[in-house]
């Protein structure tokens, strides 16, 4: 577990370290007083499942309820239209996204689909995201020492996953 004000500190000194910038894939980050926004191209063991992937985009914000990091992610794909010749892009939705996502050794993250609202304010509207399940995170992390806590939990959740 962390606290808020501990996310947030940590979320600073993930800033000021440009400990993000290290990630190979990366088209672009921002890193705000309460969330991390990451878009990456599509890593090569991604690729090879799906051709029509063209990018992966990330939010790290905090839950209150599990008083832990809490990833959310889309898959962008490309899809040409026939008819009128266009392309377009969509959100991929996947009912087996854990056989897309997960190398076949990864069995201890839960995903799910669900509408988030990132903004804080009330009439902006909600969006589609996968999440990692946030209930485990304290064990998989080593939840007892909140030093390093969010660095520690982007290696494994965000470059142990997702290869980056």
């Amino acid at each position: 577990m962390i606290s808020l004000e501990e996310f947030e500190s940590q979320l600073i000194q993930i800033n000021t370290n440009n400990y993000l910038q290290e990630l190979s894939l990366c088209q672009s980050i921002q890193i705000t007083q309460t969330r991390i926004h990451i878009i990456t191209d599509v890593p090569v063991h991604l690729v090879s499942k799906n051709d029509q992937l063209n990018s992966l985009e990330f939010n790290v914000i905090y839950s209150q309820i599990y008083q832990e990091p809490l990833l959310l992610f889309r898959i962008w794909k490309v899809e040409v239209d026939s008819e009128f010749g266009c392309t377009m892009k969509t959100i991929h939705i996947d009912n087996e996204i854990e056989k897309l996502i997960f190398p076949e050794t990864l069995d201890e993250f839960r995903i799910g689909l669900d509408l988030f609202q990132l903004d804080n304010d009330m009439t902006s509207s909600s969006s589609v995201w996968y999440n990692i399940h946030p209930c485990d995170t304290g064990d998989i992390i080593g939840g007892k020492v909140t030093e390093n806590y969010l660095e520690r939990w982007l290696n494994i959740y965000l470059k142990r996953i997702f290869s980056l």
